[in-house]
């Protein structure tokens, strides 16, 4: 986080959370993840475990929430813009609620299921703050843009 932006927040707490598993894949290596995933096409790619994030994500707000907001980066934008979906849905388990939420260089997921509730959904019932980087190399623009339609789309 830059130097200026942490002196204007100053006074706010942030928790930062590791992901719970442990995941190598052929194309990126072997690094932290929300979800297992296995490619099935070119431009699709099925999730596994994901249900025992969200278990994992609930049982971190019933030990160090309440929690005003949920911020992710890259992966983890992609996951709490999926959160934001299924609170808009009333889908997350109780301790799991929160006001806003920050992307940073988010995406849509490829998974079908996951994909499929997000284009299908608008949320409304939180802000958001989307942060795109226009040289991005590992999540274009384009890519980091999907994440907003039509989920976080604003009223003309």
């Amino acid at each position: 986080m830059q130097g200026s932006l942490r002196k204007r927040l100053k006074n706010v707490h942030f928790e930062f959370v590791d992901p719970p598993f442990t995941s190598k894949h052929e194309s990126i290596g072997e690094g932290l993840s929300w979800y297992e995933f296995s490619t099935v096409g070119e431009d699709e790619v099925k999730w596994s475990r994901f249900d025992e994030s969200l278990q994992y994500i609930s049982e971190v707000f019933t030990s160090r929430g309440p929690f005003d907001g949920v911020m992710g980066f890259s992966q983890g934008a992609c996951v709490a813009a999926l959160l934001s979906v299924l609170r808009e849905r009333d889908s997350l388990p109780p301790p799991v609620q929160f006001q806003f939420v920050w992307l940073f260089s988010g995406f849509c997921p490829k998974d079908p299921e996951w994909r499929k509730l997000c284009l299908e959904t608008q949320v409304r019932k939180i802000s958001s703050v989307h942060v795109i980087g226009e040289t991005d190399q590992i999540i274009s623009p384009q890519r980091s843009t999907e994440v907003l339609l039509p989920p976080f789309q604003l009223d003309d």
